[in-house]
């Protein structure tokens, strides 16, 4: 008797274990057994006996043995050169999360079709330059460059590689440049000629990284005294630093200081940044943007800044607005049967009722506030000598009749 019974739980310790199906509820519970799919409850046979669940608490189904003898079939139904009917194959493998047999399955088609689109994007390509490329080639070719474990704009880049170096420990000589830097706070002028005098001698390597860091001092005399010796340098890349401080700086005279150097630069297209700032959704970012079109001199910036007070919009064309009520329902399930068992794919179709309406925006305008018409009114009168308050349409008439003119004289 005794070695009967050992006999028995060898047989079922042994016994091979067979692959369930796991139904995965919405709610996050997993149910193990076999499912018998219905139109509108899937059956569930397991240890704890049957149970019926709704398709609307089913987050997903997963049936190892079923599904693997269907796609062994539906692979050994396929015509060789049918590229279409592989790539159909391809995204029932998607949905039933055979990710390697979808995978091959898109590899495949490619073969058959190397400029198939829905097989490229399922296999996450995109063309570039009529050239298909995937991965971290999709990523350089949109410009990205690799910094670490992440993908970041080459500009990013460059900024971050600026920002890491601005951090660094100072050089002896770059100390001395820091040391100048911070005489601009001094109340003698003499001192700050003196300053001025001796960073003029010294390098721009010298001075690079000293001057930026100052151009972010707590003290605004050092901010202005910075942003007028990186006017003196004329150096490019000290554009888009002065730009930043002549929109966000907080000190009037720091502002017009970083303008100045703008305007001493001489940078192709150095308004544009400034007029693409009067559309800030900030009013301090887009007063100071005025600001600094009427200081930087360039009557081109009347363009820009007769546009922002006038801004009116419309008659627009006629549009069309829907107002729908969508459902979505299983219409039907598309039932395949394979070796006694049954799986089904739900057939969802949309139900859509409401309204469409015709109109036509007759006319908008933008609203700003008293402060902000005054600023740019100010600017206006700094670059044309004229003052015709902050009226839009008398405005809009002067420049319509000066417009060419000016700009002539201007270039």
């Amino acid at each position: 008797m005794r070695h009967l019974v050992v006999l028995v739980i060898a047989f079922v310790v042994t016994a091979p274990v067979l692959a369930q199906d796991v139904v995965r509820l919405k709610d996050g519970e997993v149910l193990s057994g076999r499912v018998t799919d219905g139109l509108l409850e899937v059956k569930v046979e397991g240890l704890a006996g049957e149970i019926r669940v709704p398709w609307s608490r089913i987050e997903g189904i997963d049936r190892p043995e079923h599904v693997r003898r269907m796609y062994e079939e539906r692979l050994a139904g396929l015509p060789p050169e049918d590229a279409e009917a592989r790539f159909a194959l391809a995204l029932w493998c998607r949905r039933q999360g055979l990710a390697r047999e979808m995978e091959a399955g898109l590899r495949e088609v490619l073969k058959l079709d190397p400029e198939h689109a829905g097989a490229r994007a399922a296999l996450g390509f995109e063309k570039v330059s009529d050239r298909w490329v995937a991965g971290e080639n999709l990523l350089s070719a949109k410009g990205f460059v690799r910094r670490g474990e992440r993908w970041v704009l080459a500009e990013e880049a460059r900024h971050e590689e600026m920002a890491k170096e601005r951090d660094r420990a100072l050089s002896a000589p770059e100390a001395g440049a820091a040391e100048l830097l911070s005489r601009g706070a001094d109340p003698s002028e003499r001192v700050r000629k003196f300053a001025s005098e001796a960073l003029a001698a010294k390098s721009w390597e010298e001075v690079r990284i000293p001057v930026y860091r100052a151009l972010g001092d707590r003290e605004p005399p050092v901010r202005s005294f910075a942003a007028a010796e990186l006017g003196r340098r004329k150096e490019p890349e000290a554009v888009r630093p002065l730009l930043r401080t002549a929109v966000l700086d907080t000190s009037e005279s720091v502002r017009e200081a970083a303008v100045s150097a703008l305007r001493t630069i001489g940078a192709p297209g150095t308004i544009l940044p400034l007029a693409r700032a009067l559309t800030s959704t900030r009013p301090a970012v887009r007063m100071n943007a005025a600001a600094a079109l009427g200081v930087y001199g360039d009557v081109r910036g009347v363009d820009y800044l007769v546009s922002t007070l006038s801004q009116n919009w419309g008659p627009t064309l006629r549009n069309n607005l829907s107002v729908v009520n969508q459902v979505s329902y299983i219409q039907d399930f598309d039932v395949e049967i394979a070796q006694a068992a049954q799986i089904g794919d739900p057939i969802v179709a949309v139900l859509r009722e409401g309204v469409i309406l015709d109109f036509q925006v007759l006319g908008a305008s933008r609203l700003m506030t008293l402060t902000e018409r005054r600023v740019i009114r100010s600017a206006l009168s700094r670059l044309t000598g004229q003052d015709l308050g902050d009226d839009a349409t008398a405005w809009s008439g002067w420049w319509a009749e000066n417009r060419d003119r000016l700009l002539a004289e201007a270039r």
